[in-house]
C-alpha cells in the first residue's frame, strides 16, 4: 500500500454531512460503555494527593501558585487548574470528576474521527479507528480514575493540535491553522508534559502520510520545538524533588532503563492485541546489563524501524504504518524509562502511557482494513471489526469498576502481579484505611519482604500495627524504616509514638525534638513533641508546640485544644477561653472545642473568665452534637451548677453517673453521683 497522495484537500460536502451523526453517536456510544466509572469513588493513589488532601484547592492564592510555584504535586498547571475549578464546583464528592473526565474521553474520541476524516479515512474506517480508541480497555485507566485527568485534557489538545495540523497543510489559511495548532499544543504540554514528542510525530505525518515540503516542516516544527524544550526542561527541574535522595534503590542503572526502553513497545502491544486483565500495575521484570537475553528486545525494535523504513522505500510498506510505528513510540518515548522517573518504582509498563500514542497504530490499522474491504469481500472485513468493538466494549465496561476504590484497584494489582511491591503496598494501605487491618497486614508483610531495604512499606507496618494494638511489632518496623533512613522524619516519629507507649520516654522526646528540627512544619511531630512536654508538665514548651501546629493546622480542633490545655497549666484561664472561641470559629460545632470551652466558662477559678449561662449554652449544644456522652453531662452539670441551677445540675449529674456506670467506668460513676449531691446543696464546681 503506498501512503495517501491524490486526497482531496477537504472532505467531500456530502462526508461533512456525515461526520455529524457519526461524531453524535460515537460521543454517546463512548459514555455508555465506560459510565460505569461515574459510580467510581477516590482510590487514595495520585488522585487524593492531587484534589482532596491538595491544600492549593483551598487557598485564595491557589491560580497564581499553582502557576508560579513548585507547590503542586507535579508541573501540570492547566491539570491543576481544571482540578481546583472542578473542587470549587464538586467538593469532594467523586462523581463529577469522573463525569468531567468521561466527557473529555468522549470529545477526544470525536477529534481522532474528524482526524482521521481530514486525513482522508473513509467513514466507517475513521469511524472503526475513533471507536478503537474510545472504547479499547486500555483506555479505561485514564478515564476510570480521577489522577488521570491530565490524560484526557491533555488528549483534546492534542488532538486539536494535530488536527489544526493536518488543516493548516490542506488549507489557504495556513497561518491560522498553524497558530491554533501552535497554541493548542502548548496548552497540551502544560496539561501533561509527556506529550513533548506530538511535534517529532507530527512531522513523521507531513513527510509519509501529507507529503508537504521539507522547508513547509522545519518552519511549521521549529517554534513547536522552542515551546517542547522550554516546556521540558521546566518540568524536568520542577519533579526532581521527587527522587528520593535518600532511597535512591528505585532509579535502574542506564542499562537497565534501556532494556526497559527496548521491551516496553513490545509489552504495550500485546497489551493492546490482548487486552484481558490489565492491571494498573505489573510485575518487576528483573533487567539485568548483564544478561543478553534483555537486550534482544532492544535489537528487534530497532531492526522492525529499519525494515518499516526499507519497506516503505520498496514500495511495500505505506507511509501511513511508518507514521503509526513513530507516533506511537514517540508519544510513549519519554515513558518508556530512558529518563529516570518515579513510575519506574512502580511497574516497568502502565496501560495509562498508552492514551495517546494507541491513535498511531489504530488509524493505519483502520486504513488497511479499508483498502482490504475494497480489494476482497468486505463482509468478513466488517464482521471482524464489529466483533473486535464489541469485545473491547464488554471488557471496557467491565473494567471500569476495577478503579472503584483503593481495594479493587490494587486487589486487580496483586491478582495480575503478585510480586509487585507497590500492588501489596496500596492494597494493604487500602484495606487498612477501610478499616480491614486483619486483611492489610499480610499484604504489608509481603511487601517488606519484597523490598525488605525500602522504608515505606516498614513505615505502613508500624502505622498499621500501632493502630491494632501490636506495639512490638510497630516498634519493630519503625525502627527498621528509621534504621533505613535516619532522615525520615516520618520514621522518626513513628518510632518515638511507640517508644512513648513503651515507657522509653527519654528516647521517645529525643526523637520527637530531633524531627521537630529537621522539618518544622510536620504537623505529627510538633504534636507529639507537645503532648510529650505536657507530660512533664512543660507548659511553656508545650505551648509553643500547639502554637505552631496551629498556625499549621488551623482546622484541626486538637491544635486548639493543646493551646487552651497548656495555657490552663500556665493559669492563663482567659487566654485559655479566647484561644478556644477562635478554635470554635475555625472549627464550629466541634464537640472536644464546645465541651472544654463550657467547661472553663463554668469551673475556672479566675472570677473573670466564667460566664454560666454561656456555659449552659455550649455544654447543650456539646451534648445534644454528640449523643449525650457522659463527660459531656459532666460538663453540663457543672454549667447548670455555676448559673445557680442546683436541682438541674444534680439531675443532669446523676443521669451522667448512670451513663459512667453503664460504660463500666465506676470511678467515674461515683464522682458523678458525688458531684450530684454536692450540686444539690448549692456548691459549683471549681478546676
Amino acid at each position: 500500500m503506498q501512503p495517501l497522495s491524490n486526497s482531496p484537500t477537504h472532505p467531500p460536502a456530502a462526508g461533512t454531512w456525515r461526520l455529524a451523526p457519526a461524531a453524535v453517536a460515537l460521543f454517546i456510544g463512548t459514555l455508555l460503555v465506560l459510565s460505569p466509572a461515574l459510580r467510581n469513588s477516590w482510590t487514595g493513589w495520585d488522585d487524593t494527593a492531587y484534589v482532596l488532601n491538595n491544600p492549593l484547592m483551598h487557598a485564595p492564592d491557589a491560580l497564581a501558585r499553582i502557576w508560579t510555584t513548585r507547590d503542586t504535586e507535579q508541573f501540570y498547571p492547566l491539570t491543576f487548574t481544571s482540578y481546583y475549578v472542578q473542587h470549587a464546583i464538586f467538593g469532594a464528592a467523586p462523581a463529577g470528576y469522573h463525569a468531567v473526565n468521561l466527557v473529555l474521553h468522549a470529545l477526544n474520541a470525536v477529534l481522532c474521527l474528524a482526524l482521521a476524516r481530514a486525513l482522508g479515512l473513509g467513514r466507517w474506517a475513521a469511524l472503526f479507528a475513533a471507536a478503537l480508541f474510545a472504547i479499547h480497555p486500555t483506555q479505561v485507566m485514564s478515564v476510570a480514575w480521577i489522577a488521570e485527568h491530565k490524560n484526557t485534557l491533555c488528549g483534546t489538545f492534542a488532538f486539536a493540535s494535530a488536527l489544526a495540523w493536518v488543516r493548516s497543510a490542506r488549507s489557504t489559511r495556513v497561518a491560522l491553522w498553524y497558530a491554533v495548532s501552535l497554541l493548542a499544543f502548548v496548552l497540551a504540554m502544560l496539561a501533561k508534559t509527556a506529550v513533548i514528542g506530538l511535534p517529532f510525530a507530527l512531522v513523521l505525518l507531513d513527510t509519509f502520510v501529507l507529503r508537504t515540503t521539507w522547508g513547509g516542516r522545519i518552519a511549521r516544527i521549529v517554534p513547536m520545538l522552542i515551546a517542547a524544550v522550554a516546556l521540558g526542561v521546566i518540568t524536568y527541574l520542577f519533579e526532581q524533588k521527587f527522587v528520593d535522595r535518600q532511597s535512591p534503590d528505585w532509579i535502574p542503572s542506564l542499562a537497565q532503563r534501556l532494556q526497559i526502553a527496548g521491551a516496553a513497545p513490545w509489552a504495550y502491544l500485546w497489551h493492546l492485541a490482548w487486552p484481558w486483565r490489565l492491571s494498573p500495575a505489573y510485575g518487576p521484570w528483573g533487567v539485568d546489563a548483564a544478561r543478553l537475553l534483555w537486550w534482544l528486545p532492544l535489537g528487534v525494535s530497532a531492526l522492525a524501524g529499519v525494515a518499516l523504513l526499507v519497506g516503505h522505500g520498496r514500495g511495500r510498506v505505506s507511509g501511513w504504518w511508518v507514521w503509526g510505528a513513530g507516533h506511537f513510540l514517540l508519544l510513549l518515548g519519554p515513558t518508556l524509562g530512558i529518563i529516570a522517573f518515579g513510575n519506574l518504582a512502580v511497574t516497568p509498563v502502565s496501560d495509562h502511557f498508552l492514551y495517546l500514542a494507541s491513535f498511531g497504530l489504530f488509524l493505519p490499522a483502520a486504513r488497511a482494513g479499508e483498502h482490504l474491504a475494497a480489494r476482497l469481500n468486505p463482509t468478513p472485513i466488517a464482521a471482524g471489526a464489529a466483533l473486535a468493538l464489541v469485545a473491547c466494549g464488554l471488557l471496557s465496561f467491565r473494567d471500569t469498576r476495577v478503579y472503584r476504590d483503593a481495594v479493587s484497584m490494587w486487589t486487580r494489582g496483586v491478582e495480575v502481579a503478585p510480586n509487585n511491591y507497590t500492588a501489596h503496598l496500596a492494597l494493604a494501605e487500602g484495606l487498612s484505611k477501610s478499616g480491614r487491618v486483619r486483611e492489610a497486614l499480610p499484604h504489608y508483610q509481603r511487601a517488606v519482604e519484597l523490598r525488605p531495604n525500602w522504608p515505606d512499606a516498614w513505615l505502613f507496618l508500624g502505622a498499621t500495627s500501632r493502630d491494632a494494638g501490636d506495639i512490638e511489632t510497630a516498634a519493630r518496623a519503625f525502627g527498621r524504616a528509621f534504621e533505613l533512613s535516619p532522615a525520615n522524619v516520618e520514621a522518626a516519629v513513628g518510632l518515638a509514638s511507640v517508644l512513648e507507649l513503651q515507657g522509653e520516654i527519654e528516647r521517645a522526646l529525643a526523637l520527637f525534638e530531633g524531627a521537630v528540627a529537621r522539618e518544622p512544619r510536620h504537623l505529627e511531630a510538633r504534636l507529639g513533641l507537645a503532648k510529650m512536654y505536657l507530660g512533664y508538665a512543660r507548659y511553656s514548651d508545650a505551648l509553643s508546640q500547639f502554637e505552631a501546629a496551629r498556625a499549621l493546622r488551623p482546622d484541626l480542633s486538637w491544635t486548639h485544644l493543646g493551646v487552651a490545655t497548656s495555657l490552663r497549666g500556665l493559669r492563663r484561664h482567659a487566654d485559655a477561653i479566647a484561644s478556644l472561641r477562635e478554635g470554635l470559629r475555625r472549627v464550629p460545632d466541634d464537640v472536644a472545642v464546645l465541651n472544654m470551652l463550657a467547661r472553663l466558662l463554668s469551673t475556672a477559678p479566675d472570677d473573670s473568665a466564667r460566664n454560666g449561662p454561656e456555659g449552659v449554652e455550649l455544654a447543650s449544644r456539646a451534648v445534644e452534637i454528640g449523643g449525650g456522652h457522659p463527660h459531656l453531662l459532666d460538663t453540663l452539670a457543672a454549667a447548670l451548677a455555676e448559673s445557680g441551677r442546683a436541682a438541674d445540675a444534680s439531675r443532669v449529674s446523676s443521669e451522667a453517673a448512670a451513663l459512667h456506670a453503664r460504660y463500666n467506668t465506676p470511678e467515674a460513676a461515683a464522682q458523678s453521683r458525688e458531684l450530684a449531691a454536692r450540686y444539690a446543696q448549692g456548691e459549683r464546681l471549681r478546676e
